[in-house]
């Protein structure tokens, strides 16, 4: 058993125009949501990184507007998290990540990083690979992964990632006969939940706004628990299309600029 020092909740994100009234007062500056936030929440999960590396100055501007005390998960880029397991990220770009990450890493801020695969992502000498290669790549930081496939959910996935000291992200989602069944593992000195709601009628949609995970009742018979639809099996993790990176539902990774955030999680420490 690991001994809980600190229990962290916040959410994935925090610059949303439509919590402008139900959390943030009216009239509030975009610069202003995160202390405001801060003062409310001890720690935020960063998702615009999968989607795109930003420079240092965005995580200094972030560690100026928070407090000693408070904590950011950052999610690693999807040009390497969704490329699939035979094939080899870019070295580049897991040190221009690193180098991001160096203001909140310096200041005592950086709890994580979280390694979201997806579900095409599957145990197998070529995955084990891509772990031992983002701890080898990330030596001195907090690894946190977040598997998609039940297939994981085993002690010799559990083993592999204590010895590689990377923790284990439990999971409140749809229970589909294919997704990770609810638990409470721990492999590392950090444990972590997301909470990523139980819709089971929009799970699989490739369009699917962030508050549709959270709204829609639990299928009454078992049969509806079935893996996803045909169309959506057997995808590749990572995608070419017209020349840009995609991952399953289409979305564009390993480019520059700010995207939208979303989902929500928990950090124990």
């Amino acid at each position: 058993m690991w001994p809980v020092v600190a229990l962290h909740i916040g959410t994935c994100g925090f610059s949303y125009r439509d919590w402008v009234g139900p959390f943030y007062p009216a009239g509030i500056k975009s610069l202003e949501m995160l202390p405001y936030y801060a003062q409310r929440f001890g720690c935020v999960e960063i998702d615009s990184t999968y989607y795109a590396i930003p420079r240092p100055q965005l995580f200094e501007s972030m560690d100026r507007r928070t407090p000693v005390h408070f904590r950011f998960t950052v999610k690693a880029p999807g040009s390497i998290t969704h490329l699939p397991a035979s094939e080899s990220p870019s070295g580049d770009e897991a040190g221009a990540f690193r180098a991001c990450l160096e203001p909140i890493q310096a200041s005592g801020k950086l709890g994580a990083v979280l390694a979201q695969f997806p579900h095409a992502f599957r145990p197998g000498p070529d995955a084990l690979r891509r772990l031992r290669w983002l701890r080898e790549q990330w030596p001195d930081i907090d690894l946190i992964a977040e598997f998609r496939h039940r297939l994981w959910q085993g002690d010799e996935t559990l083993a592999a990632l204590r010895d590689l000291r990377i923790g284990w992200c439990n999971v409140d989602e749809p229970g589909f006969s294919s997704l990770m069944r609810p638990g409470s593992e721990v492999t590392s000195s950090i444990g972590y939940i997301r909470f990523h709601g139980r819709n089971y009628g929009r799970w699989w949609a490739k369009e699917r706004a962030a508050h549709e995970r959270y709204v829609g009742r639990e299928p009454e018979q078992a049969s509806a628990l079935n893996d996803p639809p045909q169309s959506t099996k057997g995808q590749k993790t990572g995608r070419e299309r017209g020349g840009k990176r995609q991952d399953h539902r289409g979305r564009e990774f390993g480019k520059r600029g700010r995207v939208e955030l979303e989902d929500h999680a928990a950090h124990v420490e």
